[in-house]
């Protein structure tokens, strides 16, 4: 379970990434089978869309209030 997705690149280059951290610490984005969404501000959705369209983690059910 992961709590939001943070902003990919919506806040500039600058910033970590979701998938990057998240296999540094020895995941990958498929093992991610929840994500909830605290609120739908962009630096808190916009991990959840890579670059290419597709979805970051594929295998992902993700829940909002």
């Amino acid at each position: 379970m992961l709590f939001d997705s943070g902003a990919a690149k919506l806040l500039g280059p600058g910033l970590c990434y979701i998938l990057q951290s998240l296999k540094a610490a020895g995941y990958e984005a498929g093992q991610v089978d929840i994500v909830v969404i605290t609120h739908l501000h962009g630096d808190h959705i916009s991990g959840l869309i890579r670059e290419n369209g597709q979805a970051a983690f594929p295998n992902t059910r993700v829940f909002a209030a």
